[in-house]
């Protein structure tokens, strides 16, 4: 290469606890692609490029905090990247990975909600409780305040067919529960 790359994504893991009808997972098989945590060669060489990175996204095409070592490897960028994201469906939240989530450093935490009410939310992302989720985020949101966190916290909001009618919903979800963003992005259809 002429040049190394400004902007990565580390993909710490494929694996995902749910089964979301906009999702790749949906329509590619595992025997296809196999579900793997980040390896550790893998990592070592997106480490070996940090120093020339402006911008890390860890999440590609799984559930982030299903990696336990999720927090270690943001920690490898930490002070060395301007800007590290991630996107998390928000089941998988905890009182202690949410912790290690705001401590890493990361500029931006995403949580997927692409519905305002549990009937839609739990039919597009499928397995997930949408009071659960809910709780995770309010957690989340009371533990940036405790910890100081400098991180902005917001919403994913894939737009489908299934699913615009909610956005309005979902930005007024995230103002209640003291979000600092809704992004959103088209639905790619798959298969």
């Amino acid at each position: 290469l002429d040049s190394l790359p400004n902007f990565l994504i580390v993909d710490t893991t494929s694996k995902c606890n749910l089964k979301c009808m906009m999702c790749w997972q949906v329509a590619v098989s595992e025997e296809e692609s196999p579900r793997q945590h980040l390896s550790h060669k893998v990592l070592a060489e997106a480490v070996a490029v940090r120093d020339a990175l402006t911008r890390v996204n860890f999440h590609g095409s799984g559930e982030p905090l299903l990696n336990v070592h999720f927090a270690d490897i943001v920690g490898e960028f930490r002070d060395r990247v301007d800007y590290m994201e991630t996107c998390t469906n928000g089941t998988a939240v905890t009182r202690k990975n949410a912790t290690k989530l705001l401590e890493a450093g990361l500029n931006v935490i995403r949580f997927s909600c692409d519905g305002d009410n549990a009937e839609s939310f739990e039919r597009l992302r499928c397995g997930a409780s949408f009071e659960k989720f809910i709780d995770n985020v309010k957690l989340t949101v009371a533990l940036k305040q405790q910890l100081g966190s400098k991180s902005h916290i917001g919403f994913n909001f894939v737009v489908s067919r299934e699913s615009w009618r909610e956005l309005p919903g979902v930005v007024k979800l995230a103002e209640s529960l003291g979000l600092d963003f809704v992004a959103i992005f088209a639905y790619i259809k798959m298969g």
